[in-house]
């Protein structure tokens, strides 16, 4: 398919009309795999139960939505929720004012991917702007085209915005960048724009003569941006490298974690991070003193740890072995502890989060029945275990030992969908998705339902559910998966989730008004 022709950022304000151009040009929509393989399992699932609701052997209240509602037919707790017209959500971060910025893509009635999208909302859910990245379009997914995928957003305390993603395009229009030109078959970029969403404060290219891929991003106190991802690259850009050389792997990729300044002009740390297997770095989160906290997935068993919590790789799968693994890297880019966290079966890490204190919080979902559990809430899955997966919440100090490890999930098939958050006080929120009714419910908001995605917050010691509830409805052909969850400084609560099913997906943002649910006692 030949490239489509360049065309510039548009600024669009609430009512559509055009504001400015923006020198940020086309965008390549391109899934971490993991991530394209979780969904085409969802969707698999969902057509599944769809087939059974239309044969009668589901039950009924399967295919109602049970809100909690008091008597003027509203969910107390809900301040809003806001539909995102058909956007695909691929990041999510709120300011301390209650802003909420998305970056995405959307569809067209016809199921093909259309511009990628920056999008902030205020804090009554009010669209303040919305920047198109371009204008793409493409029918077969096996032949995407040139341009830019985002797949990771941040706010700094300034309300500047921070993106990461995919490039394969040469001559974008760099600014103040640290990589001014592409190297390779595609390459990661950075780029950081005004409050207002228009022209980048920097945009840079990161990545060398192979392929290349921005996963998530963080930004801390100062205005320094960390980034992971995956290089299949022997020459990615490395500066104060904890793992300077390229270990190799079967697809010949390795995670990678990049330090850059406020100006963006600048690594001040840039590392592999991976063993002789492939890696991928897939979410990241900072703390203001310049720690950065990764995690993601491996399938090296010489991945590289320091004061392990679990010191060897244990999955026992042929093919597609595969464990999480959880690293803190100081100020510097030094390793301050690397770990594993598994078992005997498969794990995906999907998101990471950070408290003042420098505790790290990681989720994401296990296949394993023996996963590594300490101080747990749920400290065995499933009675499925093996043929569904249920979603693992670890929390780790400082010098990365093993605070709590706990199951998440029920009788079904649950799913870590991205997404954790953690307030000063080291309570942690997570949301997924569940195709389960028996996961437990404190002070729901929604009663139980099949398809829909949940929302829990646990404690400080891992041992007691604080909150937790469904949310969203299973309609015949969608079910309804949380994708990404946030704070802001008042202490509401913010959910992304999306409908999966059919020919597109939909997606809406939940901000939920954490006083007004009563804790549990």
């Amino acid at each position: 398919m030949a490239p489509r022709a360049a065309k510039l950022n548009r600024l669009v304000s609430p009512t559509g009309d055009t504001v400015r151009n923006s020198p940020l040009e086309p965008l390549e929509d391109a899934h971490n795999a993991a991530r394209n393989f979780e969904k085409r399992v969802m969707r698999t699932l969902v057509v599944l139960f769809a087939l059974l609701w239309s044969v009668g052997l589901l039950p009924a209240q399967t295919r109602r939505n049970y809100f909690r509602e008091d008597g003027a037919g509203v969910i107390p707790a809900v301040a809003y929720e806001v539909e995102l017209d058909i956007m695909e959500v691929t990041g999510m971060a709120v300011d301390a004012a209650g802003s909420v910025y998305l970056s995405g893509y959307n569809w067209s009635t016809g199921g093909s991917r259309q511009p990628q999208v920056l999008r902030k909302l205020d804090a009554t859910g009010t669209s303040v702007y919305t920047v198109q990245l371009g204008d793409l379009t493409y029918t077969n997914p096996l032949l995407p085209p040139t341009g830019i995928q985002v797949s990771g957003v941040a706010v700094d305390k300034a309300g500047s915005v921070y993106i990461t993603g995919f490039v394969n395009q040469a001559g974008l229009h760099t600014v103040n960048a640290a990589q001014p030109f592409p190297r390779g078959q595609g390459d990661a970029f950075v780029a950081k724009l005004r409050p207002d969403g228009s022209d980048p404060v920097y945009f840079t290219y990161l990545g060398g003569s192979g392929s290349d891929r921005g996963r998530k991003i963080a930004v801390d106190a100062d205005g320094n941006a960390y980034v992971t991802g995956y290089t299949c690259s022997t020459d990615f850009p490395t500066v104060n490298a904890s793992q300077p050389s390229f270990s190799g792997g079967d697809f010949r990729c390795e995670g990678f974690v990049t330090k850059l300044d406020p100006t963006g002009s600048k690594l001040v740390y840039s590392t592999y991070l991976g063993g002789s297997k492939d890696d991928y770095g897939v979410a990241i989160a900072s703390d203001d003193a310049g720690n950065a906290y990764v995690t993601g997935v491996t399938a090296s068993p010489d991945f590289p740890t320091t004061k392990p919590s679990q010191a060897q790789m244990t999955c026992k799968l042929i093919y597609l072995c595969r464990d999480a693994f959880v690293t803190k890297l100081d100020a510097s880019g030094a390793i301050v502890y690397s770990t594993f966290l598994g078992g005997s079966s498969w794990e995906q890490a999907e998101g990471i989060a950070a408290d003042p204190a420098g505790n790290a919080y990681v989720t994401g979902t296990t296949g394993s029945c023996d996963f590594l559990t300490a101080n747990a809430l749920q400290p065995s899955p499933g009675v499925h275990c093996g043929s569904w997966a249920d979603v693992f919440v670890v929390k780790v100090d400082p010098q990365g030992q093993l605070i709590y490890s706990t199951y998440l999930g029920g009788e079904g098939a649950d799913n870590g969908g991205g997404a954790i958050t953690a307030d000063a006080d080291g309570n942690v929120y997570v949301t997924g998705g569940t195709y389960t009714t028996d996961l437990p419910m404190v002070n729901p908001i929604q009663e139980p339902a099949l398809g829909t995605a949940f929302i829990a917050k646990l404690d400080a010691t891992g041992s007691k559910l604080l909150f937790s509830t469904y949310y969203g409805v299973y309609m015949e052909e969608r079910q309804t998966q949380g994708v990404a969850i946030a704070l802001d400084a008042a202490g509401n609560l913010y959910v992304s989730a999306e409908r999966v099913g059919g020919a597109v997906s939909a997606e809406f943002v939940l901000k939920i008004d954490v006083s007004r649910i009563v804790s549990a006692q």
